[in-house]
């Protein structure tokens, strides 16, 4: 769920539900009724405004406990970097808006030496979603027409589609499926 860039540094957050946030605080074992502790309490962790403000403002977000429990103590221990749209965070790596998932989903682009690979988070669930990526599936959380979800998700091998570089997507799709 998260593109973790080094341990020290940045945590990058695709989206609010619980398979890409559930690991962002635990519980110590000795207190697991004590307040939250940061799995990585040194690093940024990066989301877009929109992901962050939807359940904040929607008391019926299904992933508004998500994000109580799992990313707002992060701002309380100063640990978050709210960005809006595409964003570089370094020379190499860019966060890209592919709002259609969630209302504030992010893509990660790096490039190095060339070469370019993406963290797609959920923006494609399936296969067949890389060639036609106006099919919405259930798992989306916004119900987006499928006119709608073609130009809202924007995946990323679209954007680059005058590149002439071979790009990398990485992605778990079927949990057995770890690079496209």
């Amino acid at each position: 769920g998260c593109l973790l860039l080094c341990l020290e540094d940045m945590v990058i957050i695709s989206h609010h539900h619980d398979d890409h946030v559930g690991w962002n605080v635990r519980y110590p074992a000795s207190d697991p009724n004590g307040a939250p502790v940061a799995t990585f309490p040194r690093a940024t962790h990066v989301y877009q405004q929109a992901e962050w403000e939807y359940p904040a403002k929607h008391f019926a977000c299904p992933w508004r406990r998500e994000w109580e429990v799992k990313s707002k103590p992060l701002q309380a221990a100063g640990l978050v970097k709210l960005v809006e749209g595409d964003t570089s965070l370094l020379p190499s790596v860019q966060v890209l808006s592919t709002k259609g998932h969630t209302p504030g989903h992010q893509c990660v682009r790096i490039e190095s030496r060339g070469q370019v690979a993406y963290y797609v988070g959920d923006v494609l669930h399936t296969v067949p979603q890389v060639t036609w990526p106006e099919f919405s599936p259930i798992f989306d959380c916004c119900r987006w027409t499928p006119d709608e979800a073609k130009q809202m998700q924007r995946p990323p091998l679209a954007q680059d589609a005058s590149a002439k570089q071979r790009k990398v997507l990485l992605q778990r799709i079927y949990e057995d499926h770890a690079v496209i």
